[in-house]
């Protein structure tokens, strides 16, 4: 069934003219410095990366930003996610794509230790390999 209905019932475009439309914004260059300030740097090499208490979907935006620089630097990672108190599907789903991204990047990684909480989500979704954390789950 096809629903005739605008899906908006205004045009939030229609107040613009055409050259306010098409206008280029200057950043300040105090502001591109704060950010550049601010942005994850990549590490350089082999890295260490320690994972926070809470691995939510709360938290993925954040993590999102700190794992990419790590697949970019081109090093091995290891992890350790001994502090990881709380855990969902979302930041495991996380975890596999970062892995999955260093491991098709023919970049190594491995873990150092994992929560009882982290392992225990691991099984539950069924996801321990894919973490590769098989090791670790053995050692248990």
């Amino acid at each position: 069934m096809s629903n005739s209905k605008p899906v908006m019932s205004h045009d939030p475009l229609a107040g613009l003219d055409d050259e306010a439309a098409g206008e280029v914004v200057r950043v300040p260059q105090q502001a591109l410095d704060a950010a550049q300030e601010s942005a994850v740097q990549a590490p350089a090499g082999d890295a260490a990366l320690v994972l926070e208490a809470s691995l939510t979907i709360a938290d993925v935006g954040d993590y999102h930003a700190i794992l990419a620089p790590y697949i970019e630097a081109g090093g091995s990672v290891t992890l350790d996610g001994s502090q990881v108190e709380a855990v969902d599907g979302a930041g495991l789903q996380l975890l596999s794509a970062f892995i999955k991204d260093l491991i098709q990047k023919s970049l190594g990684v491995s873990w150092v230790g994992a929560s009882e909480t982290l392992l225990r989500a691991a099984r539950q979704f069924g996801v321990v390999n894919a973490l590769q954390l098989d090791q670790l789950d053995q050692a248990a």
